[in-house]
Protein backbone atom coordinates (compact mmCIF):
# COMPACT_ATOMS: atom_id res chain seq x y z
CA UNK A 1 0.00 0.00 0.00
CA UNK A 2 1.63 3.51 -1.07
CA UNK A 3 1.76 5.90 1.64
CA UNK A 4 0.12 3.75 4.51
CA UNK A 5 0.45 6.35 7.43
CA UNK A 6 -0.87 9.27 5.50
CA UNK A 7 -4.14 6.83 4.18
CA UNK A 8 -4.42 5.56 8.06
CA UNK A 9 -4.40 9.16 8.89
CA UNK A 10 -7.26 10.07 6.45
CA UNK A 11 -8.89 6.75 7.10
CA UNK A 12 -9.67 8.14 10.69
CA UNK A 13 -10.28 11.71 9.65
CA UNK A 14 -13.23 10.30 7.40
CA UNK A 15 -14.40 7.47 10.51
CA UNK A 16 -14.51 10.56 13.26
CA UNK A 17 -16.45 12.86 10.72
CA UNK A 18 -19.11 10.28 10.18
CA UNK A 19 -19.62 10.05 13.51
CA UNK A 20 -20.15 14.06 13.54
CA UNK A 21 -22.35 14.22 10.55
CA UNK A 22 -24.17 11.16 12.00
CA UNK A 23 -24.85 13.09 15.28
CA UNK A 24 -25.79 16.30 12.44
CA UNK A 25 -28.82 13.60 11.28
CA UNK A 26 -30.46 12.81 14.75
CA UNK A 27 -30.49 16.67 14.78
CA UNK A 28 -32.34 17.96 12.02
CA UNK A 29 -35.46 18.74 13.65
CA UNK A 30 -34.21 20.38 16.43
CA UNK A 31 -33.68 24.38 16.40
CA UNK A 32 -30.38 24.60 15.27
CA UNK A 33 -29.40 28.34 16.96
CA UNK A 34 -30.88 27.00 20.36
CA UNK A 35 -28.08 27.43 23.02
CA UNK A 36 -28.29 25.90 26.43
CA UNK A 37 -27.15 27.08 29.79
CA UNK A 38 -25.14 24.49 32.06
CA UNK A 39 -24.43 25.62 35.12
CA UNK A 40 -24.48 29.56 34.42
CA UNK A 41 -23.02 29.35 31.11
CA UNK A 42 -24.26 29.15 27.77
CA UNK A 43 -22.80 26.33 25.21
CA UNK A 44 -22.42 26.69 21.86
CA UNK A 45 -25.43 26.25 19.55
CA UNK A 46 -25.33 23.32 16.59
CA UNK A 47 -25.24 26.06 14.17
CA UNK A 48 -21.84 27.43 15.92
CA UNK A 49 -20.64 24.22 16.25
CA UNK A 50 -20.97 23.13 12.84
CA UNK A 51 -19.35 26.24 11.27
CA UNK A 52 -16.53 25.98 14.08
CA UNK A 53 -15.58 22.49 12.55
CA UNK A 54 -15.60 24.22 9.28
CA UNK A 55 -13.05 26.97 9.97
CA UNK A 56 -10.79 24.31 11.69
CA UNK A 57 -10.71 22.38 9.10
CA UNK A 58 -9.81 24.71 6.90
CA UNK A 59 -7.21 26.04 9.09
CA UNK A 60 -5.81 22.90 10.89
CA UNK A 61 -5.97 20.61 7.29
CA UNK A 62 -6.06 23.04 4.37
CA UNK A 63 -3.51 26.08 5.52
CA UNK A 64 -1.99 23.80 8.12
CA UNK A 65 -0.87 21.42 5.37
CA UNK A 66 0.30 23.73 2.61
CA UNK A 67 -3.26 23.14 0.74
CA UNK A 68 -4.97 26.22 -0.77
CA UNK A 69 -7.32 27.84 1.80
CA UNK A 70 -11.36 27.48 1.04
CA UNK A 71 -11.59 31.28 0.73
CA UNK A 72 -14.92 31.69 2.14
CA UNK A 73 -14.62 34.52 4.62
CA UNK A 74 -18.01 32.85 6.53
CA UNK A 75 -15.24 30.90 8.39
CA UNK A 76 -13.91 33.79 10.04
CA UNK A 77 -16.83 34.33 12.12
CA UNK A 78 -16.00 30.71 13.49
CA UNK A 79 -12.69 31.15 14.81
CA UNK A 80 -11.92 30.95 18.12
CA UNK A 81 -12.46 33.23 20.21
CA UNK A 82 -15.10 34.92 18.18
CA UNK A 83 -18.41 35.83 19.51
CA UNK A 84 -21.37 33.43 19.12
CA UNK A 85 -23.02 35.29 16.36
CA UNK A 86 -26.15 34.22 14.00
CA UNK A 87 -25.48 35.19 10.19
CA UNK A 88 -29.15 35.96 8.90
CA UNK A 89 -27.23 35.96 5.50
CA UNK A 90 -26.16 32.32 6.10
CA UNK A 91 -28.84 30.01 7.16
CA UNK A 92 -28.18 26.69 8.45
CA UNK A 93 -28.21 25.01 5.62
CA UNK A 94 -25.80 27.19 3.52
CA UNK A 95 -23.80 26.42 6.58
CA UNK A 96 -23.61 22.97 6.32
CA UNK A 97 -23.07 22.78 2.57
CA UNK A 98 -20.23 25.15 3.08
CA UNK A 99 -18.62 22.64 5.64
CA UNK A 100 -19.30 19.61 3.49
CA UNK A 101 -17.34 21.32 0.55
CA UNK A 102 -14.30 22.47 3.08
CA UNK A 103 -14.58 18.74 4.13
CA UNK A 104 -14.27 17.81 0.54
CA UNK A 105 -11.24 19.53 -0.25
CA UNK A 106 -9.33 18.77 2.66
CA UNK A 107 -9.64 15.30 2.32
CA UNK A 108 -8.75 15.95 -1.48
CA UNK A 109 -5.68 18.05 -0.54
CA UNK A 110 -4.50 15.17 2.17
CA UNK A 111 -4.70 13.02 -0.61
CA UNK A 112 -1.91 14.58 -2.67
CA UNK A 113 0.50 14.40 -0.24
CA UNK A 114 2.62 11.73 0.65
CA UNK A 115 4.09 9.46 3.75
CA UNK A 116 7.31 11.53 3.27
CA UNK A 117 5.25 14.95 3.81
CA UNK A 118 3.92 13.79 7.31
CA UNK A 119 7.36 14.87 9.11
CA UNK A 120 7.54 18.25 7.58
CA UNK A 121 6.99 21.07 9.36
CA UNK A 122 3.75 22.19 9.41
CA UNK A 123 2.18 25.59 7.72
CA UNK A 124 1.03 26.89 11.53
CA UNK A 125 4.10 26.02 12.94
CA UNK A 126 1.57 24.36 15.85
CA UNK A 127 3.19 21.30 18.31
CA UNK A 128 1.24 21.33 21.08
CA UNK A 129 4.25 20.62 23.12
CA UNK A 130 5.45 18.81 20.36
CA UNK A 131 7.76 18.58 16.94
CA UNK A 132 5.33 20.95 14.86
CA UNK A 133 5.18 18.56 11.90
CA UNK A 134 2.22 18.06 9.40
CA UNK A 135 1.45 14.56 10.75
CA UNK A 136 0.52 16.71 14.55
CA UNK A 137 -1.84 18.89 12.68
CA UNK A 138 -3.80 16.42 11.04
CA UNK A 139 -3.83 13.89 14.37
CA UNK A 140 -4.59 17.57 16.12
CA UNK A 141 -7.68 18.32 13.25
CA UNK A 142 -8.55 14.27 14.33
CA UNK A 143 -8.48 15.45 17.84
CA UNK A 144 -10.24 18.35 17.93
CA UNK A 145 -13.53 16.80 15.70
CA UNK A 146 -13.37 14.53 18.43
CA UNK A 147 -13.83 16.83 20.95
CA UNK A 148 -16.68 19.26 18.91
CA UNK A 149 -18.44 15.45 17.89
CA UNK A 150 -18.86 14.54 22.05
CA UNK A 151 -20.36 18.26 21.66
CA UNK A 152 -23.19 16.99 19.23
CA UNK A 153 -23.75 14.33 21.45
CA UNK A 154 -24.90 16.79 24.24
CA UNK A 155 -27.01 18.54 21.94
CA UNK A 156 -28.49 15.18 21.27
CA UNK A 157 -29.33 14.43 24.76
CA UNK A 158 -30.42 17.72 25.61
CA UNK A 159 -32.79 17.73 22.70
CA UNK A 160 -33.89 14.20 23.86
CA UNK A 161 -32.58 12.28 21.62
CA UNK A 162 -31.38 9.03 21.80
CA UNK A 163 -28.46 7.97 20.25
CA UNK A 164 -27.29 4.35 21.75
Amino acid sequence: MENPRLNTLIETLEFSQKLAVWYVSLLKEVDPYQRFEVNGMETNSLYWIIGHLAWAENMLILEGTFGESFGDANLAKFAIGEKHEIDAKLDFKKLKTLAREVHEKAIAHLRTLKDEDLNKPNAKNFGFGQEPTIQLIIMHAIRHLGTHTGHLSWLCKWNGIKTV
